[in-house]
């Protein structure tokens, strides 16, 4: 897609479409991702709330890409008065995206006339085709090249499926041209027994790409219509003129009367034309009764009148007449918002069917019915809420309450046991104890990768309060924790730590990473390994952040080698800045030992990144690394 549109530094992705729609999510999210851009998001209430609010971002970001069903763009040019369309830029917009809907050449005609007196080019407007099956894109147009339309004639269309060109009728059908295939896709139009038609002859549009679907998720009949051979059927009826695709309708959409084809959509932007019906308020659909298929249709109206809404009635059958030398069997004068759409503003014509079955329009239920309805509705979400912040609160209390009767056993172990060694065998039992009382499931693995030797340093990451206290109920044997310096201005918590033999440092960075290295020389290749948190710190943001340097530098300085701990799942048992603990299943790593020969500075990075890669792959999290 973005080799289509010859995307650019400079574009910015202007988008109000919901991240559930296809063209939302893929078009404007990936698509801003993959190649980027800037992209500037907006709710799609703000959107439908005031219209304005879209072109005004545009025009406050200078957006050069906007993308929107054709109905937003019917709605700006409907909504939005003159006095402010004069004081909004849109000059800037490079791509104007119509799609995810049938686009209408009225619609594009009056946008392009309104929105000229912001700067809107022609040309901007960007006709194009695509659908889930195939990541979005599909055919796109020339950028640059404005709207290209084709007016064919209605008689030989509608009665052998012929697009003809006509220019002397005003009762043509026009169709908005869609560009052709984007790279590396394919598109033909093929007949009832799936030969493929020449140009300017309607059939069914299918098409192979390298994006296509492998099918529908847990729907194999789905699926199977979906195929046919090598080609996806893309369920839309079309042609192609001049190697570009034109789109007609929806198969299960067209209306078939007197052996005449019925496009809805033509006929709904014509009628929602008539004054007294709501533009884009239209619905227009098939039903069959005693073997025939009638033609209905509902449009929305703010007339309350019996004599007006007869008169729109009467409007609405001259232009079909006109238009297709027929009445509709039965027409609804229905309130507005009668008409349901889509989140891509697609017109549900089958919801809407079934609404005129049931006999169901234009009936709102009280409000008091409906604010009834709403509660029943929300109850057994609210139950399942409720349950569900009992459960938790009720597990934090289980588990602060064990801490703290445990915890005096463990102070009293630090403080009485004699020895450091006997001192982490008291609290490793402790700790697996208070592990297992809380129901907190801790895998280890690579325990044969563990050892005792004093010239081998452990650097972890850093998850969650819970850490020494996972490492120190895992590891068969003493290990001296490397703390930041802040632990020593509290007398508490410097005379318990400096009883477990942890050691203080400033934290490191690269610029004092030699520097504290030597500090801890005389620390290496003495007593217990050391163990490094080599984070420093940690949030309540998942994700592997950048490593400091202190532990590398030490290990090089000392051809000591380095063990790599991950540790996966705390920071969702115990997350920073929360109190209420979660179930959670962790798992702790210890990898291979790691060792260079190489000396120096770039040896140190260079047995960070080795030891930073191991952690990243089992720590079950994102990188988070900056580059400075």
């Amino acid at each position: 897609m973005g080799r289509a549109i010859q995307i650019q530094e400079e574009d910015r992705f202007v988008s109000w479409l919901p991240l559930y729609h296809d063209m939302g999510l893929i078009g404007a999210v990936f698509g801003s991702l993959y190649h980027g851009i800037p992209l500037i998001l907006m709710s799609p209430l703000s959107f439908i709330a005031k219209p304005r609010r879209w072109l005004n971002a545009i025009d406050r970001y200078r957006g050069t890409i906007s993308a929107a069903p054709n109905f937003a763009y019917e709605l700006c040019a409907n909504s939005i008065p003159d006095e402010v369309i004069k004081k909004i830029n849109l000059s800037s917009w490079r791509l104007a995206f119509n799609g995810a809907e049938p686009i209408s050449p009225g619609t594009l005609n009056k946008f392009i006339e309104k929105f000229s007196k912001s700067g809107f080019q022609k040309t901007s407007f960007y006709p194009v085709y695509g659908l889930a099956e195939n990541s979005v894109g599909l055919s796109f147009p020339p950028p640059g090249r404005g709207p290209l339309l084709d007016s064919v004639n209605r008689e030989i269309f509608t009665n052998e499926g012929r697009a003809v060109p006509s220019k002397n009728s005003d009762n043509d059908l026009v169709f908005v041209c869609c560009g052709s295939p984007i790279p590396e896709n394919k598109i033909r139009i093929v007949k009832e027994n799936d030969e493929e038609a020449p140009e300017r002859i309607l059939g069914s549009i299918q098409f192979q790409s390298p994006s296509s679907t492998a099918g529908y998720y847990k729907n194999a009949d789905a699926t199977k219509t979906l195929f046919s051979g090598e080609w996806l059927n893309t369920g839309d009826t079309g042609y192609m003129a001049d190697g570009e695709l034109y789109i007609t309708g929806r198969q299960k959409e067209i209306i078939i009367r007197g052996g005449r084809n019925i496009y809805p959509y033509e006929l709904e932007d014509a009628i929602g034309e008539i004054p007294g019906i709501r533009p884009g308020g239209v619905a227009v659909f098939s039903l069959q009764s005693g073997g025939i298929e009638k033609m209905i249709v509902v449009a929305e109206s703010r007339e309350q009148k019996t004599s007006e809404k007869e008169s729109l009635k009467q409007k609405i059958t001259d232009l079909c007449i006109n238009l297709h030398q027929f009445a509709p069997d039965d027409i609804v004068i229905a309130p507005i918002r009668t008409v349901l759409r889509t989140s891509s503003g697609k017109i549900r014509r089958g919801s809407i069917k079934k609404l005129y079955e049931t006999g169901s329009i234009g009936k709102t239920p009280s409000v008091k019915m409906q604010m009834i309805r709403l509660e029943l509705y929300s109850l057994p979400g609210r139950a399942a809420r409720i349950l569900k912040k009992t459960a938790s609160l009720a597990y934090g209390l289980y588990f602060w309450t064990t801490a703290a009767f445990l915890l005096p056993a463990a102070f009293l172990s630090v403080l009485l046991v004699p020895g450091v060694k006997h001192r982490f065998v008291a609290l490793r039992m402790i700790f697996k104890v208070f592990l297992v009382t809380v129901n907190l499931s801790v895998k280890t693995q690579g325990k044969e990768n563990l050892e005792s030797d004093s010239s081998v340093i452990y650097v972890s990451n850093h998850t969650s309060y819970l850490d020494a206290m996972l490492i120190i109920s895992a590891m068969p044997f003493p290990v001296k924790f490397i703390a930041k310096a802040e632990f020593k201005k509290h007398i508490f918590s410097k005379f318990i730590l400096s009883r477990l033999n942890v050691l203080f440092v400033e934290r490191f960075d690269a610029r004092g990473g030699i520097e504290d290295a030597r500090t801890l020389t005389g620390e290496v290749r003495h007593s217990h390994p050391l163990f490094f948190f080599a984070e420093g710190t940690f949030t309540k943001q998942a994700g592997l952040r950048n490593f400091r340097m202190g532990a590398f530098a030490a290990a090089v300085q000392n051809q000591a080698g380095i063990i790599p701990v991950s540790i996966q799942g705390a920071r969702n048992a115990l997350r920073d800045e929360s109190f209420l603990p979660e179930h959670s299943k962790i798992k702790i790593s210890f990898g291979e030992i790691i060792r260079t020969d190489r000396e120096g500075w770039d040896a140190a990075i260079e047995l960070r990144d080795r030891t930073r890669k191991i952690i990243l792959k089992h720590c079950g999290e994102t990188d988070l690394r900056t580059l400075n």
